[in-house]
């Protein structure tokens, strides 16, 4: 299979909270891996591609979020009431998303 991502993810656990813009409802995922570019995510629900979502990640400290704005390009069942799905960024805090990693202790 040839790798088409243009960036690094890393591979991350952190608990997310989602807002659909589509259909203003709310839910929550356990983040899996983050790039410069991306996010993928488990959640107990179906999202459908082309989803516009607001994005909110518990930093590690628990007392800040990483936020961004983003489109589902791919959503997978992968259990019964569980999703796997894939996040374009429209744009990342490149500050947070580096103190969420040296968090992490990744860099």
């Amino acid at each position: 299979m040839i790798e088409r991502r243009h960036y690094v993810r890393f591979e991350v656990n952190l608990p997310l909270k989602f807002k659909d813009l589509n259909n203003d409802s709310e839910g929550k995922g356990e983040l899996h891996d983050i790039s410069a570019k991306g996010v993928g995510f488990v959640t107990d629900r179906e999202l459908s591609p082309n989803t516009s979502l607001d994005i909110s990640i518990e930093m590690p400290n628990k007392s800040e979020y990483l936020c961004s704005k983003g489109q589902v390009i791919w959503s997978s069942k992968i259990d019964t009431d569980k999703y796997r799905v894939g996040v374009e960024l429209e744009k990342i805090d490149f500050v947070g998303l580096s103190v969420l990693l040296s968090m992490q202790k990744i860099i």
